[in-house]
């Protein structure tokens, strides 16, 4: 039987870790997120997501790329044991929606397992 793969309330990112996490250098990109990392003393990685209502005015559709976002987070924990992840939009979402496979493109860019 294999383990499930959830995402814990300890998993999420307070403010000064967010902070710390984008000051960090070598960020990955696509053409609407940026995703920056730092290493963390913790044995389980972290994720925090910043979705700008500049960029997406209507709510139901910013939580629907956070969710889009924290589930390929999800599927892909291991890579990012004892990291800090922060996951940013940073254009407009336009006629093209976000997609998961987007998302994880991004995520296998910056893996460090």
């Amino acid at each position: 039987m294999t383990a499930r793969l959830r995402l814990r309330r300890r998993q999420r990112l307070g403010a000064a870790a967010v902070t710390a996490a984008l000051k960090a250098t070598g960020a990955k990109r696509t053409d609407r997120f940026r995703m920056s990392t730092r290493r963390s003393t913790l044995p389980y990685g972290r994720l925090a997501t910043i979705v700008p209502k500049r960029f997406v005015k209507l709510a139901v559709e910013r939580n629907r790329i956070r969710r889009l976002i924290r589930e390929a987070f999800r599927l892909q924990q291991q890579r990012f044991c004892e990291c800090d992840v922060v996951i940013r939009l940073i254009a407009p979402v336009k006629e093209q929606a976000v997609t998961l496979t987007e998302i994880e493109a991004l995520l296998l860019k910056g893996g460090h397992g």
